[in-house]
Protein backbone atom coordinates (compact mmCIF):
# COMPACT_ATOMS: atom_id res chain seq x y z
CA UNK A 1 0.00 0.00 0.00
CA UNK A 2 1.64 3.28 -1.10
CA UNK A 3 1.90 6.21 1.10
CA UNK A 4 2.81 9.32 2.06
CA UNK A 5 6.81 8.32 2.15
CA UNK A 6 6.24 6.87 -1.23
CA UNK A 7 3.98 10.06 -2.60
CA UNK A 8 7.09 12.07 -2.08
CA UNK A 9 9.28 10.15 -3.48
CA UNK A 10 7.35 10.06 -6.74
CA UNK A 11 7.27 13.75 -6.78
CA UNK A 12 10.96 13.85 -6.34
CA UNK A 13 11.69 11.39 -9.26
CA UNK A 14 8.79 12.83 -11.28
CA UNK A 15 9.59 17.27 -10.95
CA UNK A 16 12.45 18.65 -12.53
CA UNK A 17 14.70 20.50 -10.25
CA UNK A 18 13.75 18.95 -6.81
CA UNK A 19 15.65 17.57 -4.17
CA UNK A 20 13.94 14.82 -2.34
CA UNK A 21 14.08 17.04 0.72
CA UNK A 22 12.38 19.61 -1.51
CA UNK A 23 10.14 16.70 -2.76
CA UNK A 24 8.61 16.42 0.85
CA UNK A 25 8.38 19.69 1.87
CA UNK A 26 6.28 20.57 -1.36
CA UNK A 27 4.09 17.22 -0.57
CA UNK A 28 3.59 18.69 3.15
CA UNK A 29 2.64 21.56 1.93
CA UNK A 30 -0.20 20.82 -0.53
CA UNK A 31 -1.60 18.16 2.19
CA UNK A 32 -1.33 20.94 4.83
CA UNK A 33 -3.29 23.33 2.59
CA UNK A 34 -6.14 20.91 2.03
CA UNK A 35 -6.31 19.47 5.91
CA UNK A 36 -6.49 23.72 6.53
CA UNK A 37 -8.82 24.72 3.78
CA UNK A 38 -11.36 21.63 4.89
CA UNK A 39 -10.73 22.59 8.48
CA UNK A 40 -12.81 25.74 7.49
CA UNK A 41 -15.07 23.70 5.64
CA UNK A 42 -14.36 24.59 2.32
CA UNK A 43 -14.12 22.33 -0.91
CA UNK A 44 -11.08 21.10 -2.47
CA UNK A 45 -10.99 20.18 -6.14
CA UNK A 46 -8.00 19.26 -8.27
CA UNK A 47 -8.49 18.62 -11.72
CA UNK A 48 -8.53 15.18 -13.18
CA UNK A 49 -7.68 13.64 -9.62
CA UNK A 50 -10.95 14.11 -7.40
CA UNK A 51 -12.47 16.64 -4.72
CA UNK A 52 -12.28 16.78 -0.96
CA UNK A 53 -15.54 17.99 0.85
CA UNK A 54 -16.55 18.37 4.75
CA UNK A 55 -20.19 16.59 5.49
CA UNK A 56 -22.09 16.33 8.04
CA UNK A 57 -23.01 12.79 9.42
CA UNK A 58 -26.01 13.00 12.09
CA UNK A 59 -26.05 11.41 14.86
CA UNK A 60 -27.78 8.21 14.60
CA UNK A 61 -27.42 3.96 16.78
CA UNK A 62 -24.71 1.13 15.70
CA UNK A 63 -23.42 -1.68 17.22
CA UNK A 64 -20.02 -2.68 18.83
CA UNK A 65 -18.50 -4.84 16.41
CA UNK A 66 -16.72 -7.24 18.93
CA UNK A 67 -19.77 -7.34 21.76
CA UNK A 68 -22.60 -7.03 19.25
CA UNK A 69 -24.02 -4.12 21.75
CA UNK A 70 -26.22 -1.39 20.61
CA UNK A 71 -24.65 1.80 21.02
CA UNK A 72 -25.00 5.51 20.42
CA UNK A 73 -22.84 7.00 17.49
CA UNK A 74 -22.71 11.12 17.39
CA UNK A 75 -23.17 13.62 15.13
CA UNK A 76 -19.79 13.89 13.52
CA UNK A 77 -18.09 16.03 10.30
CA UNK A 78 -16.24 13.66 7.88
CA UNK A 79 -14.32 14.40 4.81
CA UNK A 80 -16.01 12.85 1.38
CA UNK A 81 -13.84 11.99 -1.61
CA UNK A 82 -15.66 12.27 -5.42
CA UNK A 83 -13.35 10.85 -8.07
CA UNK A 84 -14.04 12.80 -11.17
CA UNK A 85 -15.18 10.18 -14.37
CA UNK A 86 -11.61 10.75 -16.49
CA UNK A 87 -10.02 8.65 -12.95
CA UNK A 88 -12.66 6.32 -12.90
CA UNK A 89 -12.25 5.50 -16.63
CA UNK A 90 -8.82 5.28 -15.96
CA UNK A 91 -9.19 2.76 -13.61
CA UNK A 92 -11.29 0.26 -15.68
CA UNK A 93 -8.97 0.37 -18.92
CA UNK A 94 -7.68 -2.97 -19.87
CA UNK A 95 -4.40 -3.45 -18.11
CA UNK A 96 -2.13 -3.62 -21.43
CA UNK A 97 -3.35 0.18 -22.04
CA UNK A 98 -2.95 1.39 -18.34
CA UNK A 99 0.66 0.12 -19.16
CA UNK A 100 1.13 1.92 -22.30
CA UNK A 101 0.01 5.09 -20.18
CA UNK A 102 2.27 5.03 -17.41
CA UNK A 103 5.36 4.93 -19.70
CA UNK A 104 4.60 7.37 -21.93
CA UNK A 105 6.94 9.91 -22.58
CA UNK A 106 7.22 12.11 -19.44
CA UNK A 107 5.62 15.89 -19.91
CA UNK A 108 7.29 18.22 -17.16
CA UNK A 109 7.62 21.52 -17.15
CA UNK A 110 9.38 24.20 -14.77
CA UNK A 111 8.37 27.78 -14.30
CA UNK A 112 9.51 30.07 -16.93
CA UNK A 113 13.06 30.22 -17.44
CA UNK A 114 13.97 28.81 -14.35
CA UNK A 115 16.25 25.88 -14.22
CA UNK A 116 14.68 22.79 -15.82
CA UNK A 117 17.71 20.07 -15.47
CA UNK A 118 17.20 17.98 -12.68
CA UNK A 119 19.48 14.94 -13.84
CA UNK A 120 23.09 14.60 -12.87
CA UNK A 121 25.69 15.13 -15.99
CA UNK A 122 26.28 11.79 -17.37
CA UNK A 123 23.65 9.62 -14.93
CA UNK A 124 22.11 7.65 -17.77
CA UNK A 125 18.41 6.59 -16.90
CA UNK A 126 16.90 3.81 -18.09
CA UNK A 127 14.22 3.95 -20.52
CA UNK A 128 10.45 3.04 -20.35
CA UNK A 129 9.67 -0.48 -21.20
CA UNK A 130 6.98 0.51 -23.38
CA UNK A 131 6.66 2.63 -27.06
CA UNK A 132 8.95 5.43 -28.68
CA UNK A 133 11.62 6.32 -26.11
CA UNK A 134 12.28 10.19 -27.86
CA UNK A 135 9.23 11.23 -29.57
CA UNK A 136 5.57 10.68 -28.34
CA UNK A 137 2.86 8.47 -30.74
CA UNK A 138 0.23 10.03 -32.40
CA UNK A 139 -1.90 12.37 -30.67
CA UNK A 140 -5.50 11.67 -29.54
CA UNK A 141 -8.31 12.58 -32.37
CA UNK A 142 -9.42 14.56 -29.25
CA UNK A 143 -6.52 16.58 -28.36
CA UNK A 144 -7.15 20.42 -27.67
CA UNK A 145 -3.59 21.27 -28.68
CA UNK A 146 -1.05 21.62 -31.55
CA UNK A 147 2.39 20.58 -31.61
CA UNK A 148 5.16 23.22 -33.16
CA UNK A 149 8.04 21.04 -34.36
CA UNK A 150 11.21 22.68 -33.24
CA UNK A 151 14.82 22.08 -34.18
CA UNK A 152 18.03 22.71 -32.22
CA UNK A 153 21.71 22.91 -31.93
CA UNK A 154 23.37 22.76 -28.50
CA UNK A 155 27.03 22.52 -27.38
CA UNK A 156 25.31 21.63 -23.60
CA UNK A 157 26.50 17.75 -22.35
CA UNK A 158 24.67 15.26 -23.05
CA UNK A 159 23.04 13.41 -20.05
CA UNK A 160 22.07 9.86 -21.35
CA UNK A 161 18.71 10.27 -19.92
CA UNK A 162 16.19 9.77 -22.33
CA UNK A 163 13.80 12.19 -20.89
CA UNK A 164 13.33 15.22 -23.03
CA UNK A 165 13.46 17.82 -20.24
CA UNK A 166 16.82 16.14 -19.02
CA UNK A 167 18.61 14.91 -22.20
CA UNK A 168 21.13 18.26 -22.05
CA UNK A 169 22.98 19.73 -18.83
CA UNK A 170 23.47 22.77 -17.64
CA UNK A 171 27.39 21.61 -18.33
CA UNK A 172 29.38 22.62 -21.56
CA UNK A 173 30.26 19.44 -23.76
CA UNK A 174 33.41 18.74 -25.61
CA UNK A 175 32.50 21.82 -28.00
CA UNK A 176 30.71 19.90 -30.71
CA UNK A 177 27.17 20.35 -31.23
CA UNK A 178 24.19 18.20 -30.99
CA UNK A 179 21.49 18.50 -33.52
CA UNK A 180 18.04 17.53 -33.32
CA UNK A 181 13.90 18.18 -33.04
CA UNK A 182 11.73 19.11 -30.42
CA UNK A 183 7.88 18.40 -30.09
CA UNK A 184 6.54 21.19 -27.99
CA UNK A 185 2.75 21.98 -27.53
CA UNK A 186 0.21 24.71 -27.41
CA UNK A 187 -3.08 25.04 -25.70
CA UNK A 188 -6.40 25.35 -27.63
CA UNK A 189 -6.88 28.41 -25.18
CA UNK A 190 -3.20 29.62 -25.11
CA UNK A 191 -3.02 33.16 -25.22
CA UNK A 192 -0.71 35.57 -26.66
CA UNK A 193 2.26 36.26 -25.32
CA UNK A 194 2.01 34.16 -22.46
CA UNK A 195 4.45 30.16 -21.47
CA UNK A 196 1.68 28.27 -19.74
CA UNK A 197 3.11 26.16 -17.41
CA UNK A 198 2.43 24.19 -14.45
CA UNK A 199 1.23 25.85 -10.93
CA UNK A 200 1.86 24.57 -7.47
CA UNK A 201 -1.08 26.55 -6.25
CA UNK A 202 -3.15 24.40 -8.89
CA UNK A 203 -1.87 21.57 -7.61
CA UNK A 204 -0.01 21.02 -10.90
CA UNK A 205 3.10 18.96 -10.44
CA UNK A 206 3.19 17.62 -14.66
CA UNK A 207 2.65 19.78 -17.63
CA UNK A 208 -0.31 19.16 -19.46
CA UNK A 209 -0.22 19.41 -22.99
CA UNK A 210 -3.93 20.53 -23.08
CA UNK A 211 -3.03 23.55 -20.81
CA UNK A 212 0.51 23.90 -21.30
CA UNK A 213 3.50 24.88 -23.50
CA UNK A 214 5.05 21.99 -22.72
CA UNK A 215 8.23 19.86 -24.21
CA UNK A 216 6.50 16.49 -25.49
CA UNK A 217 9.43 14.71 -27.26
CA UNK A 218 12.69 15.15 -28.26
CA UNK A 219 14.61 13.48 -31.32
CA UNK A 220 18.52 13.58 -32.02
CA UNK A 221 19.48 13.62 -35.05
CA UNK A 222 23.30 13.57 -36.88
CA UNK A 223 24.54 16.59 -38.77
CA UNK A 224 24.09 15.09 -41.99
CA UNK A 225 20.49 14.12 -40.81
CA UNK A 226 19.54 17.59 -39.38
CA UNK A 227 20.17 19.50 -42.38
CA UNK A 228 18.84 17.34 -44.94
CA UNK A 229 15.61 17.29 -42.47
CA UNK A 230 15.60 21.21 -41.97
CA UNK A 231 16.02 21.83 -45.96
CA UNK A 232 13.11 19.39 -46.58
CA UNK A 233 11.24 20.80 -43.89
CA UNK A 234 11.76 24.56 -44.67
CA UNK A 235 10.79 23.34 -49.13
CA UNK A 236 7.31 22.39 -47.50
CA UNK A 237 6.75 25.18 -45.62
CA UNK A 238 4.90 28.31 -46.62
CA UNK A 239 7.52 30.43 -46.47
CA UNK A 240 11.45 29.46 -47.18
CA UNK A 241 12.66 31.13 -44.06
CA UNK A 242 14.02 30.20 -40.40
CA UNK A 243 13.54 31.82 -37.23
CA UNK A 244 16.58 30.99 -35.06
CA UNK A 245 16.23 32.06 -31.12
CA UNK A 246 19.18 32.27 -28.85
CA UNK A 247 18.61 32.43 -24.92
CA UNK A 248 20.11 34.45 -22.22
CA UNK A 249 20.85 34.14 -18.68
CA UNK A 250 18.90 31.28 -16.15
CA UNK A 251 17.83 29.41 -19.21
CA UNK A 252 17.52 25.38 -19.32
CA UNK A 253 17.42 23.27 -22.58
CA UNK A 254 13.41 22.79 -21.81
CA UNK A 255 12.82 26.62 -21.19
CA UNK A 256 14.19 27.36 -24.56
CA UNK A 257 12.59 25.10 -26.24
CA UNK A 258 9.32 26.06 -24.83
CA UNK A 259 9.97 29.84 -25.52
CA UNK A 260 10.78 28.94 -29.07
CA UNK A 261 7.91 27.35 -29.88
CA UNK A 262 5.83 30.00 -27.78
CA UNK A 263 7.07 33.01 -29.81
CA UNK A 264 7.12 31.20 -33.09
CA UNK A 265 3.28 30.70 -32.91
CA UNK A 266 2.51 34.26 -31.40
CA UNK A 267 4.11 35.45 -34.20
CA UNK A 268 2.39 33.12 -36.60
CA UNK A 269 5.54 32.61 -38.22
CA UNK A 270 5.08 30.12 -41.39
CA UNK A 271 8.23 29.23 -41.85
CA UNK A 272 10.75 26.44 -39.59
CA UNK A 273 11.56 27.72 -35.89
CA UNK A 274 14.77 26.49 -34.18
CA UNK A 275 17.54 27.43 -31.39
CA UNK A 276 20.71 27.44 -30.40
CA UNK A 277 21.07 26.42 -26.72
CA UNK A 278 24.54 27.34 -24.82
CA UNK A 279 24.89 25.90 -21.26
CA UNK A 280 23.70 28.02 -19.03
CA UNK A 281 23.49 26.90 -15.12
CA UNK A 282 20.10 27.81 -14.83
CA UNK A 283 19.99 29.74 -11.93
CA UNK A 284 20.04 33.30 -10.66
CA UNK A 285 23.29 32.80 -8.34
CA UNK A 286 25.22 31.86 -11.47
CA UNK A 287 25.64 34.76 -13.08
CA UNK A 288 29.32 34.69 -13.54
CA UNK A 289 28.83 31.19 -14.53
CA UNK A 290 27.24 31.85 -17.27
CA UNK A 291 29.09 34.83 -18.59
CA UNK A 292 32.06 32.81 -19.01
CA UNK A 293 30.24 30.46 -20.60
CA UNK A 294 28.49 32.60 -23.07
CA UNK A 295 32.12 33.78 -24.26
CA UNK A 296 33.10 29.56 -24.84
CA UNK A 297 30.56 29.31 -26.93
CA UNK A 298 31.16 31.96 -29.28
CA UNK A 299 33.04 29.82 -31.68
CA UNK A 300 30.63 27.01 -31.58
CA UNK A 301 28.12 29.42 -32.62
CA UNK A 302 29.99 31.14 -35.13
CA UNK A 303 30.54 27.83 -36.91
CA UNK A 304 26.64 26.51 -36.70
CA UNK A 305 25.54 30.31 -38.33
CA UNK A 306 28.01 29.79 -40.77
CA UNK A 307 26.72 25.87 -41.47
CA UNK A 308 23.12 26.90 -41.71
CA UNK A 309 23.38 29.92 -43.98
CA UNK A 310 25.61 27.59 -46.12
CA UNK A 311 23.43 24.11 -46.24
CA UNK A 312 19.67 24.92 -45.14
CA UNK A 313 18.56 26.38 -48.22
CA UNK A 314 16.55 28.90 -46.79
CA UNK A 315 15.95 32.23 -48.32
CA UNK A 316 15.64 34.35 -44.98
CA UNK A 317 17.35 33.70 -41.58
CA UNK A 318 16.11 35.81 -39.14
CA UNK A 319 17.75 35.66 -35.57
CA UNK A 320 16.50 36.74 -32.52
CA UNK A 321 18.65 37.07 -29.00
CA UNK A 322 17.56 37.85 -25.35
CA UNK A 323 19.74 39.24 -22.86
CA UNK A 324 23.06 37.69 -21.88
CA UNK A 325 23.05 35.63 -25.41
CA UNK A 326 23.49 38.73 -27.44
CA UNK A 327 26.58 38.96 -25.84
CA UNK A 328 27.59 35.16 -28.40
CA UNK A 329 25.80 36.23 -31.19
CA UNK A 330 27.04 39.98 -31.98
CA UNK A 331 30.65 38.43 -31.31
CA UNK A 332 29.84 35.60 -33.81
CA UNK A 333 28.44 38.13 -36.02
CA UNK A 334 31.75 40.19 -35.96
CA UNK A 335 33.60 37.02 -36.92
CA UNK A 336 31.33 36.16 -39.47
CA UNK A 337 31.38 39.52 -41.42
CA UNK A 338 34.92 40.02 -41.34
CA UNK A 339 34.97 36.55 -43.66
CA UNK A 340 32.19 37.73 -45.68
CA UNK A 341 32.32 36.91 -49.46
CA UNK A 342 30.25 39.69 -50.75
CA UNK A 343 29.40 42.76 -48.44
CA UNK A 344 26.76 43.39 -50.43
CA UNK A 345 24.91 40.34 -50.08
CA UNK A 346 24.51 39.80 -46.39
CA UNK A 347 24.19 36.17 -44.72
CA UNK A 348 20.87 36.71 -42.82
CA UNK A 349 17.87 39.22 -42.87
CA UNK A 350 16.29 40.46 -39.28
CA UNK A 351 18.71 40.76 -36.31
CA UNK A 352 16.65 41.29 -33.47
CA UNK A 353 18.85 42.32 -30.56
CA UNK A 354 16.23 42.06 -27.12
CA UNK A 355 17.15 43.53 -24.10
CA UNK A 356 20.63 42.81 -24.44
CA UNK A 357 23.37 42.76 -21.47
CA UNK A 358 26.18 43.79 -23.23
CA UNK A 359 28.35 46.63 -22.26
CA UNK A 360 26.73 50.01 -23.97
CA UNK A 361 30.06 51.62 -24.50
CA UNK A 362 31.42 47.55 -26.38
CA UNK A 363 28.00 47.36 -28.24
CA UNK A 364 28.74 51.17 -29.87
CA UNK A 365 32.08 49.59 -30.94
CA UNK A 366 31.37 46.03 -32.53
CA UNK A 367 28.30 47.20 -33.82
CA UNK A 368 29.44 48.59 -37.36
CA UNK A 369 30.91 45.48 -37.80
CA UNK A 370 28.38 42.92 -37.00
CA UNK A 371 25.86 44.46 -38.57
CA UNK A 372 26.96 44.26 -41.96
CA UNK A 373 26.31 40.22 -41.59
CA UNK A 374 22.37 41.01 -41.33
CA UNK A 375 20.03 43.37 -43.73
CA UNK A 376 18.61 44.78 -40.78
CA UNK A 377 19.47 45.04 -37.02
CA UNK A 378 16.42 45.95 -34.32
CA UNK A 379 17.36 46.24 -30.88
CA UNK A 380 14.65 46.49 -28.23
CA UNK A 381 15.40 48.59 -24.93
CA UNK A 382 13.26 49.26 -21.82
CA UNK A 383 14.53 51.53 -18.73
CA UNK A 384 11.72 49.50 -16.81
CA UNK A 385 14.07 46.41 -17.08
CA UNK A 386 15.26 45.46 -13.56
CA UNK A 387 17.75 42.43 -14.58
CA UNK A 388 19.48 44.86 -16.51
CA UNK A 389 19.33 47.51 -14.01
CA UNK A 390 20.85 44.86 -11.94
CA UNK A 391 23.44 44.34 -14.65
CA UNK A 392 24.06 47.78 -14.55
CA UNK A 393 25.07 48.24 -10.94
CA UNK A 394 27.09 44.73 -10.91
CA UNK A 395 29.35 45.85 -13.95
CA UNK A 396 29.47 49.61 -13.20
CA UNK A 397 28.49 50.47 -16.67
CA UNK A 398 25.28 51.21 -18.45
CA UNK A 399 24.07 47.82 -20.58
CA UNK A 400 23.10 47.86 -24.51
CA UNK A 401 19.55 47.27 -23.42
CA UNK A 402 19.20 49.97 -21.38
CA UNK A 403 15.80 52.43 -22.15
CA UNK A 404 14.79 56.05 -21.92
CA UNK A 405 17.78 58.71 -21.16
CA UNK A 406 20.47 55.57 -21.40
CA UNK A 407 19.07 54.24 -24.53
CA UNK A 408 22.03 53.13 -27.35
CA UNK A 409 21.89 55.31 -30.50
CA UNK A 410 24.01 53.47 -33.46
CA UNK A 411 23.69 54.54 -36.89
CA UNK A 412 22.35 51.47 -38.86
CA UNK A 413 20.95 49.98 -36.10
CA UNK A 414 17.18 50.45 -35.07
CA UNK A 415 16.57 51.13 -31.68
CA UNK A 416 13.19 50.70 -30.17
CA UNK A 417 12.66 52.13 -26.77
CA UNK A 418 9.68 49.76 -25.06
CA UNK A 419 10.04 51.50 -21.53
CA UNK A 420 6.31 52.33 -22.18
CA UNK A 421 4.76 48.94 -22.70
CA UNK A 422 3.60 46.99 -20.14
CA UNK A 423 5.89 44.11 -18.26
CA UNK A 424 5.80 42.24 -15.37
CA UNK A 425 7.42 42.68 -12.63
CA UNK A 426 11.44 42.09 -13.63
CA UNK A 427 10.44 43.47 -17.38
CA UNK A 428 13.12 41.58 -18.98
CA UNK A 429 11.13 39.20 -21.04
CA UNK A 430 8.95 41.63 -23.04
CA UNK A 431 10.13 40.60 -25.92
CA UNK A 432 8.36 37.31 -25.75
CA UNK A 433 5.62 38.27 -23.15
CA UNK A 434 3.97 41.60 -24.26
CA UNK A 435 1.54 41.88 -27.21
CA UNK A 436 2.65 45.36 -28.13
CA UNK A 437 6.47 44.19 -28.33
CA UNK A 438 5.27 40.88 -29.87
CA UNK A 439 3.08 42.37 -32.27
CA UNK A 440 6.25 44.78 -33.74
CA UNK A 441 8.45 42.13 -34.21
CA UNK A 442 5.46 40.23 -36.80
CA UNK A 443 6.08 43.71 -38.66
CA UNK A 444 9.79 43.35 -38.20
CA UNK A 445 9.86 39.74 -40.00
CA UNK A 446 7.71 41.00 -42.68
CA UNK A 447 10.30 43.80 -44.01
CA UNK A 448 8.23 46.78 -42.43
CA UNK A 449 10.40 49.79 -41.67
CA UNK A 450 9.89 51.71 -38.16
CA UNK A 451 7.80 54.14 -40.03
CA UNK A 452 5.47 51.88 -41.40
CA UNK A 453 4.56 50.65 -37.54
CA UNK A 454 1.70 52.22 -36.07
CA UNK A 455 2.60 51.70 -32.31
CA UNK A 456 5.91 53.69 -32.49
CA UNK A 457 7.04 57.28 -32.55
CA UNK A 458 10.79 58.71 -33.67
CA UNK A 459 12.36 60.44 -30.65
CA UNK A 460 15.68 62.11 -31.02
CA UNK A 461 18.55 61.84 -28.85
CA UNK A 462 21.73 63.56 -28.77
CA UNK A 463 23.06 60.46 -30.25
CA UNK A 464 20.53 60.41 -33.21
CA UNK A 465 17.14 59.67 -34.27
CA UNK A 466 15.35 56.13 -32.38
CA UNK A 467 12.14 55.18 -32.21
CA UNK A 468 9.30 54.24 -29.08
CA UNK A 469 6.47 52.62 -28.31
CA UNK A 470 3.72 55.28 -27.67
CA UNK A 471 1.66 54.48 -24.42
Amino acid sequence: MAGKKDLVEYVYESVEGLTRRQAGELVEAILGEIRRLLARGERVTIPGFGSFSVTERAARRGRNPATGAEIAIPAARTVRFRAPRELKEALNLPQPERAARRWAPDVLAASPFEDGYGGGAGGAEAPPPHGDQDMPGDAPPEQSYHVVDVFYATDRKPTGSWKPARRYSPARGDGSLAYGMCEVSIPEDHRLGRLEGPSWRRFELRADPEKHVALLGLSELSGESFFGRLSATLRSSPENQILLFLHGFNVSFEDVARRTAQMAYDLKFEGTPAFYSWPSKGAFAAYTHDEATVEWTIPHLKAFLQELADRSGAEAIHLIAHSMGNRALTRALEQLAAVMADPDAPSFSEVILTAPDIDADVFRQVAAAFRRAARRVTLYASERDRALLASHKVHGYPRAGDGGQNVVVVPGIDTIDASAVDTDLVGHFYYGDNRSVLSDVFYVLRGHAPKERSMLRSRRSPAGSYWAFVP
